[in-house]
């Protein structure tokens, strides 16, 4: 089986003159611009997944710190009921 014309863009000797005189221009540019397309959708879906990682993190800490500010707010509620209860003794 033969390769594929990208896997022999690939393995050839990087002399890019003799892939564009046997393709010719018109279909190298082609495959070249598939390439690069297919560069741009990898590299955007890297730094959307980057971004949805430090969401994530910045998330997670922001319900961390709710959860601390709420434990804070009950032990302050029953500080108060307590302190109140020992008043009225």
């Amino acid at each position: 089986m033969s390769a594929s014309l990208t896997e022999r863009m690939q393995n050839s000797s990087g002399d890019e003159r003799i892939l564009k005189k046997r393709l010719g221009f018109a279909v190298y540019q082609q495959i070249k611009n598939k390439q690069s397309d297919m560069n741009a959708i990898i590299n955007n879906r890297i730094h959307y997944d980057a971004e949805c990682t430090i969401f994530h993190k910045a998330f997670v800490v922001m319900k961390k710190f709710i959860h601390a500010m709420e434990v804070v707010q009950e032990r302050r509620e029953k500080e108060k009921q307590h302190a109140w209860r020992n008043f009225k003794i």
